[in-house]
């Protein structure tokens, strides 16, 4: 006699609401925010998004939860990514 399983395969993966703070080489911050599956898509986003608007070098990015216009002054970014070493021109993540 054989099991039967049932599988649902109509659902997907929930989005949820990302925010971001883009410093460009010189430090000029550029406010993003994009709903995505997850945070490494987010941070995709917000690379494309800053390329976009003529950021050449990303120095770093701190993503957040939520809404940019609905975030709490003293909440901490859930991810941050930050250019060490200008001359390889990669992002660490902390």
């Amino acid at each position: 006699m054989s099991s039967i399983v049932h599988v649902d395969f109509s659902a997907r993966k929930s989005e949820r609401a990302f925010s971001a703070d883009v410093y460009s080489y010189c430090m000029k911050k550029y406010r993003f925010q994009v709903v995505a599956a997850s945070i490494t898509e987010a941070y995709c986003a917000f690379v494309a998004e800053a390329i976009i608007h003529g950021v050449n070098v990303i120095r770093c990015i701190a993503i957040y939860f939520g809404l940019a216009d609905q975030r709490d002054k003293r909440q901490v970014p859930a991810r941050v990514w930050q250019q060490l070493d200008p001359v390889a021109g990669r992002l660490v993540e902390y």
